[in-house]
């Protein structure tokens, strides 16, 4: 940004790496310098409803995907975040909609079947969402969280033995789990 300060691009990028070192105000300025730059690009929407993620300020994360999701149908990240969102507060018939879409439009993302499995879940359809968490955790081997999820989903559809793999596996990669 340095050297071109009026390329939004580089002030969401900007504003991406200022939040990984928990500079969050300066990557609001960032991404309010981006956005006076360019209204209407998404990335700049999608920035924020990850910084608002970041925060827990679930009806902003909702806002910010809705207007990248207005100037980018397409957009995997922003509706990955919304469902997300939505089913953190258990609007599961709306995250639904996001989750179908994302598994559509990339059958086996990790990500997407991890929401799905949570919505089962929350549905109360543990046996229905053994199989999405199966597969998320094959394409993310390394992820504790989703091997809990995993082992809990299984426990809770009645296959004890498969649960306790699951769970001794999220401890082998994080102890402290």
């Amino acid at each position: 940004t340095e050297r071109q300060p009026d390329n939004p691009a580089g002030g969401v990028g900007l504003a991406d790496g200022l939040a990984r070192s928990g500079r969050m105000e300066e990557a609001e300025s960032a991404l309010a310098r981006a956005g006076s730059l360019a209204p209407r690009l998404p990335a700049v929407y999608i920035g924020r409803a990850e910084l608002h993620y970041q925060y827990g300020e679930w009806d902003a994360v909702i806002a910010d995907a809705d207007r990248a999701l207005a100037l980018d149908d397409a957009s995997f990240q922003a509706r990955l975040l919304r469902a997300s969102t939505l089913v953190r507060l258990r609007r599961t018939v709306e995250a639904a909609r996001d989750i179908e879409r994302l598994l559509r439009d990339r059958p086996g993302h990790p990500s997407a079947l991890m929401l799905e499995g949570q919505r089962l879940m929350m549905e109360g359809r543990p046996a229905e969402a053994v199989g999405p968490l199966e597969g998320a955790a094959r394409g993310q081997t390394d992820d504790p969280g989703l091997w809990f999820a995993l082992g809990n989903a299984r426990a809770a559809a009645g296959d004890l033995g498969a649960a306790r793999a699951a769970l001794e596996r999220a401890l082998d990669l994080e102890p402290r789990f």
